[in-house]
This record gives structure tokens, C-alpha cells and sequence, in this order.
């Protein structure tokens, strides 16, 4: 595995205890460069640390909200260019929809 998937993949509290102990093993194996840029790694925020899981663990989902927020672009670029406002309104709720679901998710992971 590699040591930036098992750290990132540990919760917010197990981060400095891995994350020094991969330097440690880095450091040992002579790879001196990438244990210093390992050890400089801070801990991700609780809110990065569940968008980061959701990526791991839902990719699919998460994938749908970006193309949902793609589509609203789009559409609202149409409604602002005088086009029919409904397709805005459609994507304003595929993307709300998309959104509530990758909530509902990292609550779930956040627990």
C-alpha cells in the first residue's frame, strides 16, 4: 500500500502517530526526501478528512455532485443568456439532491 493512502485513509486522531511512523520507515529504508515530506503532512481537517473518505468509499457519488455542479453551470449560463429558466431550476435541484446525498454520507463517516 502506499504509505500517503494508509495515512490519509486513518481518522483525523491516528494521522500524527501514522504519519510520523511512515516518515520513520521512510527515513530507514534511505528514502531521506520523501520521509522529510512526509513528516511535514498536517492533519487533515475533520470536514477535509470526510470528503476524502467519501472519495475512497463513494467515488460514484461523489463523481455525480461534480457533474450535477456542471450541468447547473451550464444551465444558469443559459438562463442568464435569456433561455428558458425551467432546465436552471431542474439542475438547481439534481445538484441539491447530489449534495444531500454526499451529506448524508459523511455524517455517516463523521460518526
Amino acid at each position: 500500500m502506499d504509505p500517503l493512502d494508509e495515512l490519509y485513509g486513518v481518522r483525523p486522531d491516528e494521522f500524527v502517530t501514522v504519519r510520523d511512523r511512515l516518515a520513520k520507515e521512510l527515513r530507514a529504508a534511505g528514502d531521506k526526501e520523501r520521509a522529510a515530506g512526509v513528516k511535514a503532512l498536517r492533519r487533515p481537517t475533520p470536514s477535509a478528512w470526510a470528503v476524502n473518505q467519501l472519495a475512497r468509499s463513494h467515488p460514484h457519488e461523489l463523481k455525480e455532485a461534480v457533474e450535477a455542479g456542471d450541468r447547473l453551470r451550464l444551465a444558469q449560463r443559459r438562463a442568464a443568456s435569456g433561455a428558458e429558466a425551467k432546465g436552471y431550476r431542474e439542475a438547481t435541484s439534481e445538484r441539491d439532491r447530489a449534495v444531500q446525498k454526499l451529506v448524508r454520507r459523511a455524517e455517516g463517516i463523521l460518526k
